[in-house]
């Protein structure tokens, strides 16, 4: 019954959020300048994509948490994907950030903003959640304490209407 729950939570959601959303194909990187997509990671399973940038106090409070949940959900298939947009000269202190907090998902470079615009933001910390199909699931502006147990529940259900339709699929008998 929770699951049902969850699940029709997941489509009320889709509605309001825009239900032919999807994330925008935008050229990233690495934090070592080679080419990254967004979609090499939805695809293997829903993700939530964090943009920040490192004058962001807010989304430096929000990353530590969202860094333990890229590790406590990791089996279900969910991942972070932090998305950097400071500009080319801040690079090397980025990536100095990054290193000291050996987070645990990967961290993308967008200098330009470019995906964090298409993709809606205009609020630092900025978060989306994506299901396996690239669509955009949730987004969220901003960052209070306590808004980390909300995030967590949207991930639960992210997380939950994947496994569903993972279970449907391998229901499905093959063809030959």
């Amino acid at each position: 019954m929770k699951r049902l729950i969850s699940i029709c939570l997941l489509m009320v959601f889709t509605l309001l959020w825009g239900q032919d959303s999807q994330m925008p194909a935008v050229k990233i990187q690495d934090l070592d300048k080679k080419p990254a997509a967004l979609s090499d990671y939805y695809s293997q399973g829903p993700i939530l994509v964090n943009f920040w940038s490192l004058s962001c106090v807010p989304c430096k409070k929000e990353m530590k948490y969202l860094d333990e949940y890229n590790l406590k959900y990791a089996e279900t298939g969910f991942r972070v994907v932090s998305v950097n947009i400071d500009n080319p000269r801040s690079a090397g202190k980025v990536k100095s950030y990054v290193k000291t907090q050996k987070y645990s998902f990967p961290v993308l470079s967008d200098p330009k903003s470019a995906l964090f615009r298409k993709a809606g933001g205009q609020v630092m910390p900025f978060t989306v959640l994506v299901d396996q199909e690239g669509n955009i699931i949730k987004r969220r502006m901003g960052y209070n304490a306590g808004d980390e147990l909300e995030i967590e529940k949207d991930i639960l259900e992210v997380i939950a209407h994947h496994k569903s339709i993972s279970e449907k699929t391998d229901q499905i008998p093959e063809t030959k």
